[in-house]
C-alpha cells in the first residue's frame, strides 16, 4: 500500500456529493486543510480532535453513523461543476488527511482501501479484493484520442478504472469503510491551453465517472455513505511512505478490535450513565427532604405499628 502526503498552495475545494441522512453539509465556510481528517472521520462515528475548525458539518444523528466515507483526489485541477453539490474552498497547505484519514480508520479495525489511478496505462491496479479488471476504452469522444498522445490515454484509463471501482462494492461481501481514490490530469492540462476543447472534454468526461461511481457506492449503501472529491491545483509535491512487504490482504484488514457498532454502543453507555448518576442525584435530595410524618420509613416504625405482649 502506498499513502501519499500532498502539499498544495492554491485555493481548492471540498465537494460533496453524497452524504446520509445522519450528516449534513450546509453554509459556505472555508475549511482549513488541517481539518480534513476530522471532517472525514466524524461521519463515521470517529471521535474528533477540538481543533478542527469548520461549522458546515452537522451530525443530526450519533447513533447512525456512515457506512463509508468514499474521498477522491484530483490532482491538475482546482475546481469541478457537479449537479447537486455542495462545496466548500479548501485552505491551507496541509493535505495530508490521505495518509491519517487511512491510518484512523484501520486503527478501528475497519477496511480502509488507498488505490492510486495515476500512470497506470502499463500497471495492474491492486486492491485487497485482488487486481481490478483492466478496463476497456470504449468512450465516444471528439478532442481526447486514445491512440493519440499519451496523456490522452493517461486519463482515458484513469476514468475507465475510476468508473470500475464500483466492483468494490458490488462484488465482494465486505465493503470499504474508507476507500481514498487519486487521479491526476495535471501533465495532461500542462500539455493544452487552458481554453483547450480537450480540457473541458476531460473535465466532463471525470464527471461523468465520478458521478457514476458515486452512484453505485450510494446504491450499494443504502444512501449511507459520504462521497467527496477534492482537488489540487497544479502547485503541489508528493510525499510517498511504502509500507512493509506483508500482504496486502492482511496490511488492510487488521484484526477485529471493535466492530462497527462501537460508536452505537458507546454511545448509548455514556448518555445512560449520566442519566442514571443525575437521576440517583435527585433522588436522593429528594429523600433527603421529606418530612418526618410523610415518611414512609416513620409510618411504619410508629406507635401504631408496634404491638404489646
Amino acid at each position: 500500500m502506498v499513502l501519499s502526503v500532498i502539499s498544495a498552495a492554491t485555493c481548492n475545494e471540498f465537494i460533496v456529493l453524497n452524504s446520509p441522512k445522519s450528516v449534513e453539509f450546509k453554509g459556505s465556510s472555508d475549511l482549513h486543510s488541517e481539518s480534513l481528517t476530522d471532517i472525514l472521520a466524524a461521519p463515521l462515528g470517529f471521535s474528533i480532535g477540538d481543533s478542527a475548525k469548520f461549522d458546515g458539518l452537522f451530525v443530526k444523528d450519533p447513533f447512525s453513523p456512515a457506512q463509508s466515507v468514499v474521498t477522491v483526489v484530483v490532482e491538475g485541477v482546482e475546481s469541478l461543476d457537479f449537479k447537486n453539490a455542495k462545496s466548500f474552498n479548501l485552505v491551507g497547505n496541509d493535505l495530508s488527511f490521505e495518509s491519517q484519514f487511512l491510518t484512523e480508520v484501520m486503527d478501528h479495525s475497519h477496511l480502509a482501501v488507498d488505490v492510486d489511478l495515476i500512470d497506470k496505462v502499463n500497471e495492474n491496479v491492486e486492491t485487497p479484493f485482488g487486481t481490478l479488471e483492466r478496463p476497456t476504452i470504449t468512450k465516444d469522444v471528439q478532442y481526447l484520442k486514445e491512440k493519440g498522445s499519451k496523456y490522452d490515454k493517461e486519463i482515458l484509463t484513469q476514468f475507465a478504472y475510476l468508473e470500475n471501482l464500483g466492483s468494490l462494492f458490488t462484488e465482494h461481501n465486505e465493503q470499504p469503510t474508507a476507500l481514498n481514490v487519486r487521479v491526476s490530469l495535471k501533465l495532461f492540462t500542462a500539455s493544452h491551453q487552458p481554453s483547450s476543447p480537450a480540457i473541458a472534454e476531460a473535465q466532463k468526461l471525470l464527471i461523468s465517472a465520478v458521478e457514476k461511481l458515486s452512484a453505485t457506492v450510494s446504491k450499494a449503501t443504502s444512501g449511507n455513505a459520504v462521497f467527496a472529491v477534492i482537488t489540487v491545483g497544479e502547485h503541489h509535491s508528493r510525499a510517498k511512505r511504502q509500507a512493509g512487504d506483508e500482504d496486502t490482504k492482511s496490511k488492510y484488514n487488521l484484526a477485529e478490535l471493535t466492530d462497527k457498532n462501537y460508536p452505537v454502543v458507546f454511545n448509548i453507555m455514556f448518555w445512560f450513565s449520566i442519566i442514571f448518576v443525575f437521576s440517583l442525584i435527585a433522588i436522593s435530595l429528594a429523600l433527603s427532604n421529606v418530612e418526618d410524618k410523610d415518611s414512609i420509613i416513620y409510618r411504619m416504625t410508629g406507635a401504631r405499628g408496634k404491638k404489646d405482649n
